[in-house]
């Protein structure tokens, strides 16, 4: 591992390119299989943000949203961050009509912006060709990364921006080329407009400024050239501005407070600790690929092998959570102790990195999305083990590496858009027909349904303003928490129920308590359960 960065002049787009293929490659083939999948989760919330900016550029956040699991209907100013890129980033697909191979389209061609410029940025701290190929390959295959990648929330786009912001400071550090540093500011000051946590970037870029890893020496930092800085203060400008332009009186970055909370944080890092285990190659990859030069950190996995040892043969147990948490505190400690202790300047980079999404640990929900925004630093940190390795090594480590994530990746995928479809399906054979025949149809709900119910002709149910007649139809979906309205009409019929199940595997069901989207729901991400994924009931308002 390079205690000193070596900087080196990037070579040509072309030879970028080229470099990259076999990730662009690689992504491609597990992506557009999915290029139809239904909008899902958060999707609808930057779908209709997208829709309220044509009507009003400058008021992204002035439109109401019925959902958040309770039967009430919020200025979405007042009930989420600003964070409107995704919005913005989505016009040209609803002017375009909506459709889901556009959006999905759109988001991949984001992603490959951002393998090359994870590739570049390999190129750029001198790590050499083979880790630059490699990082490309592992950010192509990490789950996280590829499931943001098959929705149209801006997971993807800040998490590309941002490292496209990073390659191109340091770009400018090397070369001085104004327009390196223009580009970069821009990136690095947008990122954070599409994902907040993106802005502790720019503290990335700061480390990666200084010439050596001493960050522990505080006369060091003002030895730093005043010009160096000067990219970081416009880029968290540019961020600053963007959200005082586009907030709403009484809203802006903050989030409203029952949606933060210190007592969120111990159950959001159990499962952020353990996503690094099983939802990224991180933690198995490093210290199996440096196992030979391990030496006291067999202190470190000894918890680990006792605890192994205990669900394996004292107590055994399908419950593997807590070894995989086990496992990834103990890599992530052993990236960031064993830097600052060697002075390792790429490594306390990229290890400061990994964590630019600790800070959600304080929200509602934790959930793996947040790992996205950490890809680059996952491939880099990888790669640079892998070619320490014998060339027979290197490729062995890297191919199952790459496989294992990449299959993980494609059975994620398909769980999720067999979660996603359902929502579209209900809206296709439950609301459309009705609302063709002349029928008012309402509908409450969240997620991907929402946008289909609203597409379809339905009206949201809403206690303070419109609300069903008697006489009248509504369609409610269980995973959405539709049903929270029913006690409003004791008086109605059950007309149908319908049924929609999936292909076994799961990344969302309460009931079992998996979810990728959210560990309020449960902290396993994905799980093989055969059966119902979801339940629509259609019934009809009495007098």
């Amino acid at each position: 591992m390079p205690g000193t960065i070596n900087f080196t002049a990037c070579p040509s787009l072309r030879a970028v390119l080229r470099t990259a293929a076999p990730a662009l490659l690689l992504s491609g083939l597990c992506l557009i299989p999915f290029l139809n999948k239904a909008y899902t989760i958060d999707d609808p919330f930057f779908l209709l943000q997208a829709r309220q900016i044509l009507k009003a550029p400058l008021h992204p956040m002035a439109f109401e949203l019925c959902w958040f699991g309770k039967d009430a209907c919020d200025v979405v100013a007042t009930a989420a961050p600003n964070m409107s890129l995704g919005g913005y980033a989505l016009t040209p697909l609803m002017l375009a009509g909506g459709a889901e191979w556009l959006g999905h389209l759109q988001q991949m061609l984001v992603l490959w912006a951002g393998i090359l410029a994870t590739v570049s940025l390999a190129l750029r701290l001198g790590l050499g060709p083979r880790a630059a190929v490699y990082s490309g390959l592992i950010l192509a295959s990490l789950p996280p990364v590829l499931l943001m990648a098959t929705t149209v929330m801006p997971d993807t786009l800040a998490m590309s921006l941002g490292t496209i912001g990073v390659e191109r400071l340091l770009a400018w550090k090397m070369e001085r080329k104004w327009w390196q540093a223009a580009a970069g500011v821009l990136a690095l000051g947008l990122a954070p407009f599409g994902r907040p946590h993106m802005a502790f970037l720019i503290l990335v870029v700061a480390l990666l400024m200084r010439e050596d890893g001493r960050i522990l020496d505080w006369k060091s930092w003002r030895r730093i050239p005043l010009r160096l800085w000067m990219p970081l203060v416009l880029a968290a400008a540019i961020f600053g501005a963007l959200v005082k332009i586009t907030s709403e009186l009484g809203g802006g970055l903050a989030p409203p407070a029952w949606m933060e909370s210190l007592a969120n944080v111990p159950g959001n890092l159990r499962a952020y600790l353990a996503y690094w285990a099983i939802l990224t190659p991180l933690a198995a990859a490093w210290f199996a690929l440096q196992i030979k030069g391990l030496r006291y950190r067999w202190l470190w996995l000894l918890p680990v092998a006792v605890v192994i040892a205990w669900k394996v043969i004292l107590a055994p147990s399908p419950a593997w959570m807590p070894v995989a948490r086990m496992l990834g505190t103990v890599a992530l400690a052993d990236i960031l102790l064993c830097a600052l202790w060697n002075r390792d300047h790429f490594q306390i980079s990229m290890g400061a990195w990994l964590l630019i999404g600790l800070p959600t640990a304080v929200h509602l929900h934790m959930p793996p999305k947040y790992l996205a925004a950490s890809g680059p630093a996952i491939a880099l940190l990888i790669a640079v083990l892998a070619v320490r390795l014998t060339p027979f090594l290197q490729i062995t480590a890297i191919a199952v590496i790459v496989s294992v994530s990449a299959v993980f990746s494609v059975m994620l995928l398909r769980a999720d858009a067999d979660f996603a479809n359902v929502g579209r399906k209900a809206a296709a054979e439950l609301i459309a027909p009705r609302i063709q025949s002349g029928e008012r149809v309402w509908f409450s709900g969240q997620w991907g349904f929402y946008w289909y119910a609203l597409r379809a002709g339905a009206l949201p149910s809403n206690p303070s303003g419109s609300q069903p007649r008697p006489g009248e139809v509504m369609v409610l979906g269980r995973l959405e928490g539709g049903d929270v309205i029913l006690s409003r009409f004791p008086r109605r019929t059950l007309l149908e129920r319908r049924r929609f199940f999936g292909r076994g595997g799961r990344t969302m069901s309460p009931e079992h308590g998996i979810s990728f989207h959210s560990n309020g729901i449960g902290e396993l991400p994905y799980a093989w359960i055969p059966g119902e994924l979801n339940r629509y009931d259609v019934w009809r308002v009495e007098p």
